[in-house]
């Protein structure tokens, strides 16, 4: 008994916890500085004012915030996500044609991140206090100082640019060239 009060509390907690996901993602998206008029039409649009009016009412833009928010929710709630300013199309295609390439992407980095932690983490331990040791906290380190973009760049950068062993930004299709041409590694 006492496990369906513990669940039934959470699964109530749930309510007010997406709520507050909703507020903060809606006011930090509405604190960013940019206009989405500036960013979304073309520069000559811009002195048009009549084309900037049409473009707020269109998107709700020229509603009060508190207006804004209880729409979107309202929206939100009936299972519409709205439509993207960027692509015309509804946001949930956009999320449908995108996700399974961020899964992929973010799965295979927990899987490999997780081998060379736990890997890098034995091995340290195992030579511990030794040159391996050192170079590895060095390592381990500076992965977790750096932003990951930053390192992202980097790596392009190097593994990609400069080297030419890596396959270059972009996902790779079924049809694409044989592991040599891709990698540069003999298989």
């Amino acid at each position: 008994m006492a496990f369906h009060i513990y669940f039934l509390r959470r699964l109530l907690f749930v309510v007010p916890l997406l709520f507050g996901i909703t507020i903060m993602a809606f006011l930090i998206a509405n604190a960013v500085p940019a206009d989405p008029v500036t960013a979304n039409l073309p520069q000559n649009a811009l002195n048009d004012e009549n084309l900037v009016q049409a473009f707020r009412e269109k998107w709700g833009l020229d509603q009060p915030l508190h207006v804004q928010y209880l729409t979107y929710i309202g929206n939100l709630l009936q299972g519409d996500m709205g439509r993207s300013i960027k692509t015309g199309r509804p946001v949930i295609d956009d999320i449908k044609q995108f996700l399974p390439a961020t899964m992929e992407l973010a799965t295979l980095s927990i899987v490999i991140g997780l081998f060379l932690g736990v890997g890098v983490g034995i091995i340290s331990a195992v030579y511990r206090n030794s040159l391996i040791d050192y170079v590895s906290r060095i390592f381990s380190l500076i992965g977790v100082s750096f932003p990951v973009f930053v390192l992202a760049l980097i790596g392009l950068a190097v593994l990609y640019a400069q080297l030419g062993v890596v396959a270059g930004p972009g996902r790779l299709g079924f049809r694409t060239a044989d592991p040599p041409l891709v990698t540069g590694f003999f298989t």
